[in-house]
Order: structure tokens, then sequence, then C-alpha cells
């Protein structure tokens, strides 16, 4: 694997997918021995390109494809299962834990929807989020749109909204509002200084850039930039108190999982570093 897009851990072993140095899925003991991989990128119907947004269940495992959108099914032997097309439209996607599938449509200019639940392949959306209009065009499939939590319910974050959403089922709902002590622009500045035709350019000066988060039972650990230094918030979900921590040496890119205590952290040298949070 070069590098991981998405992770998720079960029982002793880790899973991922590489969505860009050498596409495809991957199984590791958590002594670092491979299970499995499944790379096989192309057009055909068995191929996966750029995957993201992983999601492992007791049978398979599952991730939104590119080109042509799409949500890969594998085995936990690394054998191809089934693929779920998806509208041209779609920036992301989901399973359910329960039934169905979530589909992440971004902030487009010409559609209203920006998240929508299928309940089966053959049914219409329900939709779940509508494009805030201060956010038109902003299009965007980062990181950490969409996490599997385990425990019959994904979280739901788009770049550009300062909160998190728990998906459970068809339904969605507010889980999280971040607060950035003022620092979140409001939605007139959004479209007035970073919005329009070119909004990827100047996107690149919004002051919390690169929102992601991960999540186990314990922890919640939200992850931007600012001012050119990627910030931690840590949250004790349990103890009710956090901490902000800096990565001033450039050192890590954005936490890819936490589990249990552990919170896994790839580095700019391409490994990836496993820091223990029982201490924090």
């Amino acid at each position: 694997m070069g590098r991981p897009e998405s992770m998720s851990i079960l029982g002793d072993t880790i899973y991922a997918v590489d969505g860009f140095y050498t596409p495809g899925f991957y199984a590791y003991k958590h002594d670092g021995s491979k299970i499995f991989h499944y790379c096989s990128a192309g057009g055909g119907p068995e191929d996966v390109n750029q995957p993201r947004y992983i999601a492992v269940n007791d049978s398979t495992i599952s991730a939104f494809t590119s080109a042509p959108p799409s949500i890969a099914v594998i085995d936990k032997h690394g054998k191809f299962v089934k693929r779920i097309e998806l509208p041209f439209t779609a920036c992301g996607a989901m399973l359910d834990p329960a039934e169905g599938y979530w589909v992440h449509f971004s902030n487009q200019e010409d559609e209203d929807v920006k998240l929508a639940w299928y309940a089966n392949e053959t049914s219409q959306p329900t939709v779940a989020l509508k494009v805030p209009e201060h956010l038109k065009g902003m299009t965007t499939s980062s990181t950490g749109v969409f996490q599997n939590l385990g425990d019959g319910t994904l979280n739901y974050m788009d770049l550009y909204e300062p909160r998190i959403y728990s998906l459970r089922n068809g339904r969605c709902r507010i889980k999280y509002e971040l607060d950035f002590n003022g620092l979140w622009p409001d939605d007139n500045t959004i479209k007035s200084r970073y919005g329009g035709d070119s909004w990827a350019n100047k996107s690149r000066d919004f002051p919390v850039f690169g929102l992601a988060a991960t999540e186990s039972d314990k922890w919640l650990a939200v992850t931007f930039r600012h001012n050119g230094l990627m910030y931690v918030y840590l949250y004790d979900k349990t103890g009710n108190c956090g901490s902000i921590y800096v990565d001033k040496d450039k050192s890590y890119s954005y936490p890819k999982c936490i589990n249990g205590s552990r919170i896994y952290m790839p580095r700019q040298d391409d490994t990836i570093e496993i820091l223990d949070l029982s201490t924090v």
C-alpha cells in the first residue's frame, strides 16, 4: 500500500484503502503482515479506481470508487462480490449498516441535494440534506466525509460546514456543532469571499482548511489546518474534556482511525504511527 486514504480496525485486523498511489483494498495483521490486497484498476466490471470511505462489517468490505461512481464490495478473503452503480454526480458514498446506502453529492451548483439515502439499488432517493445557498458550487469530496463507527451508525461531515451528522437507517441528525471561537466565517462571508467560479483557489485561504474528524466510543478527534499548521482537537467523551495539539514540525497527515485508546496517524514519511491516548 502506498498511503491509506481511509482505515477501519475490526478485531485484530487493520483494513484500509489506498486511493491514489497503489489503488485498492488492503488487510493487515497488527504485526504488519499482509493478509490480502485487492488491486484492479481500469474500466472493467470488477475494477476499483480511487477508492475512499471504507466500511467494514462481519462479512464484507466496501468503499466508494470513482470513474464511474459506484460502491465496490469485496469479501473478507479479498474476492470481488459486487458493484452498486451510483448517479454520475455522486462525490462519495457508503453502505448503511442496517440497509441501503448513503450518497454524498456535495454542494453542486445545479443540484439541490447534498446528501441522500437509497433503501436499495432500485429505490428513489430520500433527501437527507439540501445544498445550503451560500455553499452552492463549492463541491468537494474530502477525506472525512463518511465514517462507519461500528455501532450501526455513520458519521457524515462536509468540508465547509462546522458540524458532524449521525446517519442511521435512512435518518440524519446533527450530532456535534463545532465551535471555532469566531474563526469560522459566517454564511455571507463564505459566499462573498470564498464562493464563486474560482472558489477552489480562494478556499486555500479559508481560515479552517481541510476539516476532518474520526471517532471511537471514547474519543472524538477533529482535525483542521490554520495558517499552514495542522491542529488536532481530542475530546474525551466520557470525561467531557478536550485538548488541542499542534503539529509544529509538520510530521503528520490527518488521523485515519481511533480504535480503543489508539489513534492511527500517517506520517509524511509514508509510515503510520500509532499513538496511545490513555495517558492524555
